[in-house]
């Protein structure tokens, strides 16, 4: 009985042996995917900054260019007998309007890469709660 009742707890042994690797390969496999997921998102929030210092630099550029749309203005009502400057006015009009959309583009692409951002960060969030709790199963 001695024998029979050593090669259990040595088979019982085996088997948790077995799946002490398997968890830990398990493991080592999640961190590995959460480090790259890591990198992604650390490429993601670099872009998110540079898009975001390209939104700020427009708006500057578009708040520059509207004083200088409203001196036009100011200077048309001096000299309004010179038709040329509607034609540079509305050239000039079209420009700040363009200006205006690209920086509302630039706000959306932002803002979906910020969401993609959170997403990623929720899951993994939820991968290392689920990780957790079969380490601890």
């Amino acid at each position: 009985m001695t024998v029979s009742t050593s090669q259990s707890i040595e088979e019982a042994l085996q088997r948790l042996l077995a799946r002490l690797d398997a968890i830990q390969q398990e493991s080592e496999a999640g961190i590995e995917k959460a480090h790259q997921v890591a990198a992604g998102m650390e490429k993601l929030a670099e872009v998110v900054a540079k898009l975001e210092l390209q939104r700020s630099q427009e708006n500057k550029l578009l708040s520059n260019l509207e004083a200088l749309a409203w001196q036009l203005e100011r200077i048309e009502g001096r000299q309004a007998e010179k038709p040329v400057k509607k034609g540079f006015e509305r050239s000039f009009r079209t420009l700040v309007a363009g200006t205006k959309t690209v920086g509302q583009v630039l706000e959306i692409v932002a803002d979906g890469i910020q969401v993609m951002v959170d997403s990623v960060t929720q899951a993994l969030n939820e991968f290392y709660s689920s990780s957790a709790k079969k380490a601890a199963s």
